[in-house]
């Protein structure tokens, strides 16, 4: 199975599991059901924080919600070197991505 930028199987999976339809959620996310259908379609990404909104939504379990973002970050990533090498990866704010461990070594910031 193709991994899905938004993780719609999975969503549409929890969706039906709790008898919601796809306006519930749009209701609840407070955008229109024609975004949804974007969503579904991978026209429309949703971030991060809409990801954790629908988990909280959804009343995810642990490994369910690791399963929904394991797979919408997969798919992303894959998305990402489909486009090609040579690309210089975009700067996300307020992030900083270091190969070597904070501080003295043992993974924690001084």
């Amino acid at each position: 199975m193709q991994k899905h930028v938004n993780a719609w199987p999975l969503i549409d999976r929890f969706l039906k599991k709790r008898n919601l339809a796809q306006r519930d959620l749009a209701d609840f996310l407070e955008i229109s059901a024609p975004a949804i259908t974007q969503a579904k379609r991978g026209r429309m990404v949703f971030n991060y924080l809409q990801l954790a909104l629908i988990c909280d939504f959804l009343n995810l379990r642990a490994a369910e919600i690791a399963d929904l973002f394991t797979e919408a970050l997969n798919a992303r990533l894959a998305r990402c070197e489909a486009r090609g090498s040579g690309r210089k990866p975009r700067r996300v704010r307020g992030l900083r991505v270091s190969a070597k461990p904070c501080g003295g070594g043992h993974g924690f910031p001084r």
